[in-house]
């Protein structure tokens, strides 16, 4: 996919706030699991979570993308990353304010994403 644009002077509220701490007791035999899989060195892409997976998921995330722009927006209450580009290129993330203060839930996270640009962008987060 490639030419996305999430843009604009709107509220993204992904609606995780403090009461979603709960989630924690019933994500713990999965995240124990994605550890493991880790540790023995499981390729990323055979390391699947499916339907009844209980991990918290990136509010916003994009997975081999290419010319992705976010500029303008407020994101909030995100459960986990807030914005997680992955394998992606050309990356702007402009004039956005993330207001999200659940444990671990930052405000953006390329990985494994090549040209990347971050600028005047507001997080305040619980990492």
């Amino acid at each position: 996919t490639q030419n996305v644009a999430i843009t604009g002077k709107g509220i993204i509220d992904a609606q995780a706030g403090l009461e979603f701490a709960a989630w924690s007791k019933h994500e713990t035999k999965d995240k124990n699991r994605l550890q493991e899989m880790a540790e023995k060195q499981i390729p990323v892409q055979k390391r699947i979570f499916g339907k009844g997976s209980t991990l918290r998921p990136s509010c916003i995330q994009f997975w081999g993308c290419s010319r992705i722009l976010i500029e303008g927006v407020t994101i909030k209450n995100s459960p986990f990353w807030t914005i997680h580009p992955v394998y992606c290129d050309n990356v702007i993330v402009r004039d956005i304010t993330i207001d999200s203060h659940y444990p671990n839930n930052d405000g953006c996270d390329p990985e494994s994403t090549s040209n990347v640009l971050i600028e005047n962008c507001i997080f305040k987060t619980g990492e």
